[in-house]
C-alpha cells in the first residue's frame, strides 16, 4: 500500500496561513477577555459603599467646579469653547468627508 506524503514545508505553509487567519479574532478574544476581567474589577470596588459615594462626589464636585467656571467667566469668554468645539467638528468633518463633498 502506498501512503501518498505531503511537500516538504506543506505543513509549515498551512499551519502560518491559520495563525494569519485566525490572528484577529484571538486578537479580539484578548480584548473580550481584558474587557471582561475590567468590568469585573470595576463592579468589585464600586460594590464598596464609600467608593460608590465618593466617584458620586467626585463627579458633583466636578460638576460645581465647572458650573462655577462657567459663571465666574466674562461674556466674552463664555462663547470660547463653544467655538472651539464648533472650529474642531467642522476640520473633522473636512478631512472625514468622501473626496467628492471635500471643499
Amino acid at each position: 500500500m502506498c501512503v501518498l506524503t505531503p511537500p516538504p514545508g506543506h505543513y509549515a505553509a498551512m499551519d502560518w496561513l491559520k495563525s494569519a487567519y485566525f490572528a484577529p479574532f484571538r486578537l479580539i478574544a484578548a480584548g473580550m477577555r481584558l474587557y471582561v476581567a475590567n468590568r469585573r474589577r470595576v463592579a468589585a470596588v464600586m460594590a464598596r459603599p464609600w467608593v460608590k459615594s465618593a466617584m458620586t462626589s467626585a463627579i458633583l464636585l466636578t460638576a460645581v467646579a465647572w458650573l462655577a467656571i462657567w459663571l465666574f467667566a466674562g461674556e466674552e469668554h463664555r462663547g470660547r469653547l463653544g467655538e472651539a468645539i464648533r472650529d474642531f467638528w467642522s476640520t473633522t468633518r473636512d478631512v472625514t468627508a468622501p473626496s467628492s463633498e471635500a471643499p
